[in-house]
């Protein structure tokens, strides 16, 4: 999960998957990484931090992927 109207949550929830993120490398995991990948873009920026903005983006992205992996952070049943 990504999305919340509070910025505090949102760079959490950033710090979290790219903290995921860092552990599956060293697994010798490839990995595209949505949030890690659009955070930095929206907060310095100003873009949206909102799933519709990066839908088709991200797609795009699960179109190339062999797995999807989802962190399970609080909110993770309620996100897009």
């Amino acid at each position: 999960p990504y999305t919340s109207d509070c910025a505090y949550v949102r760079e959490q929830r950033y710090l979290d998957v790219i903290k995921i993120a860092t552990d599956l490398i060293r697994l010798d995991f490839t990995l595209i990484e949505p949030i890690a990948m659009s955070h930095q873009h929206a907060q310095r920026f100003g873009l949206p931090g909102t799933y519709a903005f990066w839908q088709k983006r991200d797609r795009k992205f699960i179109d190339l992927c062999d797995a999807v992996m989802v962190c399970l952070l609080d909110g993770w049943d309620q996100s897009i």
